[in-house]
């Protein structure tokens, strides 16, 4: 059984250091739009036709007549040509991402804040969301569980369920972290988050 936990923390600490490098890679297909806000600058796209305010969507300044400069916190998203509007799509926050993870990041918050109704990052949340209860229960069934059966057999199977359960979650919500402060972490619909 030990040495199934040290396999286990084997490989939970090299998918952790995976995700690590991975955040920290440059990003491959992001856009324009995602990465002007990745690194926090101000939406500006060249466009014809600003005339006034209001074509910006009330979220930007038309300026010159050609660019609508966003709002921090709006970019320009799914514009086509035909529709003609800009500083359309608020972002989310960052800093409220990170604080969601931080704090109830075990049990998926992070991933259903981000959604946007994506369903796969609903799917992960739920996902996430029952890691984390399984590790709960089991860490509860581990200190209370056990004093029912006297079986050290039936201890140990626990306590290795429990640990495994918790390397598990651990390393998910030590990896959101670091993608949401790595800004790799878009939301839903693969736009950046607003910087802090």
């Amino acid at each position: 059984m030990t040495n199934f936990v040290h396999l286990l923390i084997g490989v939970i600490s090299t998918l952790t250091c995976i995700s690590f490098i991975n955040a920290n890679s440059l990003p491959t297909d992001v856009t324009t739009v995602a990465n002007a806000s990745i690194i926090g600058l101000i939406e500006v796209k060249n466009h014809s036709g600003c005339f006034t305010d209001h074509d910006c969507s009330d979220h930007g300044k038309c300026l010159n007549y050609t660019d609508c400069h966003c709002d921090r916190g709006w970019i320009t998203h799914g514009n086509s040509a035909e529709s003609n509007t800009y500083c359309n799509y608020r972002q989310l926050s960052k800093k409220k991402a990170f604080f969601l993870s931080f704090f109830f990041g075990i049990f998926g918050t992070d991933w259903f804040y981000l959604s946007r109704a994506n369903l796969g990052y609903i799917i992960a949340g739920i996902f996430k969301l029952l890691l984390g209860c399984g590790c709960c229960v089991t860490w509860l069934l581990t200190y209370f569980g056990s004093e029912v059966q006297n079986s050290e057999l039936v201890k140990a199977k626990l306590r290795g369920i429990s640990i495994c359960f918790s390397l598990l979650v651990f390393a998910w919500w030590i990896a959101d972290w670091v993608r949401i402060l790595g800004n790799r972490f878009p939301d839903g619909r693969a736009v950046g988050l607003t910087p802090w």
